[in-house]
């Protein structure tokens, strides 16, 4: 199962993301490639989708991830 993981792309899975969303691009992650975040990003066919990229960031939390998770918490206390 850990082999297989290797080959998931975040793009299969976008295109059945209908809901609000943030995402988080690190412009030198070299985990998750910005351009594989972008095509995810492209493929969401939300109508409330937002990206957030960090230039000097890698696979690591930044700014943008406090202002996500703040999102997030707020989206959820409203439900």
């Amino acid at each position: 199962m850990l082999t297989a993981s290797c080959y998931l792309d975040a793009v299969n899975f976008a295109g059945s993301i209908e809901i609000p969303i943030h995402v988080i691009v690190g412009f030198i992650d070299v985990t998750c490639s910005p351009s594989s975040v972008w095509s995810a990003y492209n493929a969401i066919p939300s109508a409330e989708k937002e990206m957030l990229p960090e230039r000097e960031l890698g696979h690591q939390n930044g700014e943008q991830y406090r202002q996500a998770l703040d999102w997030l918490c707020e989206t959820v206390r409203t439900l």
